[in-house]
C-alpha cells in the first residue's frame, strides 16, 4: 500500500468516521487503482487524436488515463521516439493504443510492438469506440475489453437514411 493510501485510511480511522465511510473510501481507492492500471493512447494522423479526446471529455468528463498524440503535424515529429517515450512513461501500465486507420504508418509501426503482453492496439478509432474503452475501467482483461468495445462500436455504425425509411414504412 503506498503512502497516500495509508494517510487517507489513517485519517478516516482517526476522524472516527463510520464503517460505511471507511468501506466507501477504501472501495474508491481500489476502483481508482483498477482505473489507473490502463493507459489509453489515441495516436492518429494530424490533429484527429486531439479532437476526439476533446469530444470525449466534453461528453463524459476528463480522463486521467487518456492521452492524445497528433502525428506528423510538424516536420520534427518522430513516431518511433514519441512511442518509445510513451512506453517508458507508462511502463507500469497496460497501454492501449488507438489508431485511425488500418495499414496507415502509425498503425503499421505500432503493430510491431503489440507482441508485448502489456501493449494492445485497436484501429479505426471513433467516438463510440473510445467511449466504450474508457468507460469500462473495471474490465482488467484488455483483450476482452477491446473485443466488447469494438463490437459495441460496430453496433453504433448506422446508415441513417435506410433506418428512417424503414421506420416511415412501418408507420403506414
Amino acid at each position: 500500500m503506498n503512502i497516500g493510501k495509508k494517510k487517507i485510511l489513517k485519517k478516516l480511522i482517526n476522524e472516527k468516521n463510520s464503517i460505511f465511510d471507511f468501506i466507501f473510501i477504501s472501495s474508491m481507492i481500489l476502483v481508482k487503482e483498477a482505473y489507473m492500471d490502463k493507459q489509453f493512447v489515441v495516436i492518429t494522423h494530424g490533429k484527429f487524436a486531439e479532437g476526439i479526446k476533446n469530444s470525449l471529455e466534453m461528453l463524459i468528463g476528463k480522463q486521467e488515463n487518456l492521452i492524445a498524440v497528433s502525428c506528423y503535424v510538424d516536420e520534427k515529429f518522430n513516431l518511433e521516439k514519441t512511442v518509445k517515450n510513451i512506453i517508458e512513461e507508462y511502463k507500469d501500465k497496460k497501454i492501449v493504443f488507438c489508431t485511425d486507420i488500418f495499414g496507415g504508418s502509425v498503425n503499421n509501426y505500432l503493430s510491431s510492438l503489440v507482441n508485448d503482453v502489456d501493449k494492445f492496439l485497436v484501429t479505426g478509432i471513433n467516438l463510440s469506440l473510445l467511449i466504450e474503452l474508457v468507460s469500462d475501467q473495471e474490465n482488467d482483461n484488455c483483450n476482452e475489453l477491446l473485443e466488447l468495445s469494438v463490437m459495441e462500436a460496430r453496433n453504433q455504425l448506422k446508415q441513417c437514411k435506410k433506418i428512417l425509411l424503414e421506420e416511415s414504412e412501418e408507420d403506414f
